[in-house]
């Protein structure tokens, strides 16, 4: 009991410090979304300006980045919506209750870094193996982490190679990358970063 209750207290504290982390960062994000909708253009000339490059290679550089950018928000709505898609089919299938609601919270999850459609469909499936419902669980939990889970890794980088000029694994390597380095954020830096590098470098992917 001792141990137990250790446990449960260590795990309330890290739950609190990272709830707290997650509100910090995404009202950072509120702000920071603000200024750059206001302030952007003025901010995107001061570094066209300022790199120290040929116009034309600054002009490739901004349009890469500009694809990748663009590419990534596209591609992670996309996969959201796939994934809540998924989650409520998965849902409506074992018989959980209001699958769209379900659904659609996951989608929404799926979008927000850090977190995403494991919130909703861990839990169901503990819920349901504690319920008795053993085999029920079991599907949820498999199909969650072994196709919903799986499609941030697989199905964006194949949607992004038809909308920028990197090859599908250097997209692959550099979500990999991104995630190793910069956590859940690096799903869209890592692309970002090797966009940068390789437009510098004046190759194509």
């Amino acid at each position: 009991v001792d141990k137990a209750g250790k446990f449960v207290i260590d795990q309330a504290g890290s739950f609190i410090s990272n709830g707290t982390k997650a509100v910090f960062y995404f009202i950072l994000m509120l702000v920071s979304i603000y200024y750059f909708l206001k302030d952007g253009d003025k901010l995107v000339d001061w570094l066209r300006r300022a790199m120290p490059l040929p116009r034309e290679k600054v002009d490739a550089t901004f349009r890469n980045l500009g694809e990748v950018i663009n590419s990534t928000i596209t591609s992670g709505l996309l996969v959201a919506f796939l994934q809540g898609l998924l989650g409520g089919i998965l849902f409506a299938v074992v018989g959980l209750p209001s699958p769209i609601f379900w659904g659609a919270v996951m989608a929404f999850l799926s979008l927000l870094p850090v977190i995403g459609a494991f919130l909703v469909y861990i839990p169901a499936g503990i819920l349901l193996i504690i319920s008795d419902s053993t085999l029920r669980g079991i599907i949820v939990l498999v199909v969650g982490l072994g196709i919903i889970s799986q499609l941030d890794n697989f199905l964006r980088p194949a949607l992004m190679a038809g909308k920028t000029a990197l090859h599908p694994l250097l997209l692959f390597f550099a979500f990999m990358g991104g995630i190793s380095a910069f956590g859940f954020t690096g799903m869209i830096l890592g692309p970002v970063v090797v966009a940068a590098f390789v437009a510098l470098a004046g190759e194509r992917g």
